[in-house]
């Protein structure tokens, strides 16, 4: 096969340029012994009968598929007619008589000439598919760790390397205003041909796989930890490079990392105009999702500009969606590879949104991340407790690395205390029941308590535009009581408790309170370590009330919000002095204002109390 080849040598340092000197004159001296199998240019002959050919196997009741030819610029037509006696002066192609045509389009390449191209769309559209699978780019960039030599393999027309079987010719028939051809090669554009050639080269190179070789369709990558392994198909090389580009990362001894090309690429997209814009874009993108912290919540308001029946209509949150991605992508970290040999972190967080985690590994450098996940919470899921989330996020981890995970320990991170008793939890629903049961057959793991603060996943799943729209949604009294009221006093005695009654000014009562109780008031209580609990609370679990002067003795309690009754002045519970009920069986309070006199005490069904009932009969 005549192929391309680039040999890159990861060092640590300038000595090992002379280190290595001697193996470089090896390869050079193995380049010019099979110098007659990397030619610069394709045989004027077919290429051997190999394992596999390519049949085209048509739906049953199919007929012979025929365009009329395109219409073409004088320069398409100049380089078609060129490339048409190319081909037959390789013997690629072959003049067609039977029934079968399809149309010829020219596409750029990068260096500004012309890719001739056959449009298979309607051969294709009734071809049985060949489900052979191709493999996963993840799963052939973890085959790399350790590697620090690196030889890439481009073969030269690897398509055309694969011969079409004797029954499937004439169906490759192309039309042209110079005649009709058929081709003897594989061409590009039908169905079915990466799969036929994958599988080509998985069974060439099947002794080699995944011991010193990864090959993704015409790309081959051999890879070792030292020059002494490097011994076959190279025909260029450029010596001495810390990295190689592969499949379009950059792959080094360092890790994986987005190719710079392609990084600018990026920088140079401009703002998509429609759909099938947005969807190449995000397409590129969720290439890289890996490399990205926050991917999916970043990505949001352009996925929901995908859905069905909504209409694309740009604004500026998708704008800044474009940019977020784009700056992720061009700062995208270095990802380590996996070391097999050594356990596992991960940290996992959840929030009311979305779920998110970092899967890591400490490979003598401290704990480096290998890849990012974040996923957004739809349906069922939004309505899970905050416990229920935060173990969703731990399942979602374990799913999406099992791969790494099975037969190795895992610590896992979590901000959430409780879930550390997960294990030994005696009531359990049949959703946690279901989880620990996965975890407990799979995987070795322990999950370990880490504040927030010091969870790295804990960003993924708090986009920070969620915390603004709960508070700038609320009614503006309520938003001053949520913003100022909420103060942790930084000391108080553990058996010292308070309740502070206000009111909100929707309801006309002049003297009552309406059905919303809102406290400005929150505590922080120095615990024993020992103790199982938050040491920060609501105020409504407090009780019973007491006058704030008999416990902060010489200091003056803060003063009341600005909380209006109707543009009436403010009026506060000062006590409950008694209750009844009347022959109708409403039940009424007897209540004391606070800075009026007792003359003014007044009775107040019980009903307009609404949520503050409770408290209120803290005070009885």
């Amino acid at each position: 096969l005549g192929c391309t080849g680039f040999l890159a040598i990861a060092t640590e340092a300038e000595n090992d340029r002379e280190r290595t000197s001697e193996p470089l004159g090896k390869i050079k001296e193995l380049l010019k012994e099979f110098q007659d199998i990397l030619p610069d240019d394709l045989l004027n002959e077919l290429p051997p009968y190999r394992t596999h050919q390519h049949e085209i196997v048509e739906k049953p009741g199919s007929k012979p598929t025929f365009r009329a030819p395109y219409r073409l610029s004088p320069t398409e037509l100049t380089d078609m007619k060129k490339q048409i006696e190319y081909l037959l002066a390789k013997g690629l192609i072959r003049p067609s008589t039977l029934p079968y045509g399809a149309p010829v389009l020219f596409t750029p390449k990068p260096d500004g000439s012309l890719r001739m191209c056959i449009d298979y769309r309607a051969l294709n559209k009734q071809t049985i598919k060949n489900k052979y699978p191709i493999p996963r780019i993840d799963d052939l960039l973890d085959q790399l760790r350790g590697a620090t030599v690196f030889s890439k393999l481009d073969l030269r027309s690897g398509y055309w390397q694969i011969r079409m079987a004797d029954n499937s010719i004439h169906k490759t028939a192309f039309r042209t205003r110079y005649g009709s051809y058929e081709y003897l090669v594989m061409p590009f554009g039908l169905t079915n041909a990466p799969a036929t050639f994958q599988a080509e080269m998985n069974h060439i190179l099947r002794p080699l796989l995944d011991e010193c070789v990864v090959v993704y369709l015409d790309d081959i990558l051999i890879y070792s930890r030292d020059m002494k392994q490097h011994v076959e198909h190279l025909r260029r090389s450029k010596f001495a490079l810390e990295k190689v580009q592969f499949l379009g990362h950059m792959v080094s001894a360092q890790g994986v990392h987005v190719d710079p090309k392609k990084i600018e690429a990026v920088r140079r997209w401009k703002t998509p105009e429609n759909v099938k814009e947005l969807q190449q874009f995000l397409g590129f993108a969720n290439y890289y999702n890996r490399f990205v912290p926050q991917y999916e919540k970043i990505a949001a308001p352009l996925t929901n500009l995908l859905k069905k029946n909504t209409p694309y209509k740009w604004e500026p949150k998708h704008q800044e969606a474009v940019e977020q991605l784009k700056q992720a992508l061009t700062s995208a970290p270095v990802l380590i590879l996996p070391d097999p040999e050594r356990d596992y972190v991960i940290e996992a967080d959840a929030s009311d949104q979305a779920v998110g985690a970092v899967l890591m590994q400490d490979q003598g450098n401290g704990l480096q991340p290998i890849a990012y996940l974040s996923k957004k919470l739809h349906g069922a899921e939004l309505n899970y407790p905050i416990h229920d989330k935060e173990a969703l996020a731990i399942i979602i981890a374990f799913k999406a690395w099992r791969c790494y995970l099975e037969g190795r320990r895992t610590t896992v991170y979590t901000d959430h205390c409780s879930l550390k008793y997960l294990k030994t939890q005696p009531n359990l629903s049949r959703r946690q029941v279901r989880w620990i049961d996965f975890l407990e057959t799979h995987f070795h793991y322990d999950i370990v308590y880490k504040p927030g603060h010091k969870n790295r996943a804990d960003a993924l799943s708090r986009p920070a535009h969620v915390a603004a729209i709960q508070i700038e949604g609320m009614n503006p009294l309520l938003k001053g009581l949520f913003t100022h009221g909420y103060a942790i006093d930084p000391k108080i005695p553990l058996a010292e408790k308070r309740h502070l009654l206000q009111w909100d000014s929707d309801i006309a009562y002049r003297k009552g309170l309406t059905k919303v109780w809102v406290t400005p008031v929150t505590f922080r209580l120095r615990l024993p370590a020992t103790w199982k609990v938050h040491n920060a609370f609501h105020v409504q679990l407090l009780k019973p009330y007491r006058d704030p002067n008999t416990i902060f003795v010489g200091r003056q309690p803060p003063p009341p919000l600005p909380v209006l009754v109707q543009n009436e002045p403010e009026n506060e519970v000062e006590s409950v002095l008694a209750h009844r009920r009347r022959r109708t069986g409403t039940v009424e309070l007897l209540i004391r204002w606070k800075g009026y006199d007792p003359s003014e005490d007044s009775w107040v069904p019980e009903s307009d109390m609404g949520n503050v009932r409770r408290p209120l009969h803290d005070y009885l």
